[in-house]
């Protein structure tokens, strides 16, 4: 993270501020400071089983406020009623969901932190895996029982 800092500025405000009789000096010192956005990067890759939600925070920070954005590929990610969704964590619009994910989720997601001094970002890749299902039969084979178990899985 940058720190810079904007201007210092000195000014005998003894006119101002104080009566004649009151003889004083006052000296005002501004500092404004001001960071570049920040992001802390993914250390991993996330899998969702499909069906399931997937969720990821934008860790970000910055002064003046940052703002958030995410993107996958090329395209801005929008909000999808019910399914794909932005909430508030470090920042506005910091968290993605998204309802019931499917194969087509499967991608990088790249969140960007905006604000006046520039930007930063971190990318996530998120693969949607197929759900496994398993069965359990008895059946009768010459009259002795025997189990079978069935094994079914969505390959992507």
């Amino acid at each position: 993270m940058s720190l810079v800092s904007k201007s210092f500025g000195c000014r005998n405000l003894s006119d101002i501020l104080c009566p004649r009789e009151v003889y004083v000096e006052y000296m005002c010192f501004a500092c404004v400071m001001s960071a570049l956005p920040y992001v802390r990067q993914y250390d991993k890759a996330k899998n969702v089983i499909e069906g399931d939600p997937f969720q990821t925070e934008c860790y970000a920070w910055g002064y003046p406020e940052t703002s958030v954005t995410w993107h996958r590929g090329a395209l801005r990610v929008v909000a999808e009623a019910n399914r794909v969704m932005f909430k508030n964590g470090s920042v506005e619009n910091s968290t993605l969901r998204i309802e019931g994910a499917n194969f087509e989720d499967s991608d990088d997601y790249m969140c960007v932190a905006t604000n006046a001094l520039g930007s930063a970002n971190a990318t996530i890749t998120v693969r949607v895996k197929g759900k496994v299902t398993v069965t359990l039969r008895l059946w009768r084979l010459r009259g002795q029982p025997f189990i079978c178990i069935v094994v079914l899985f969505s390959v992507y």
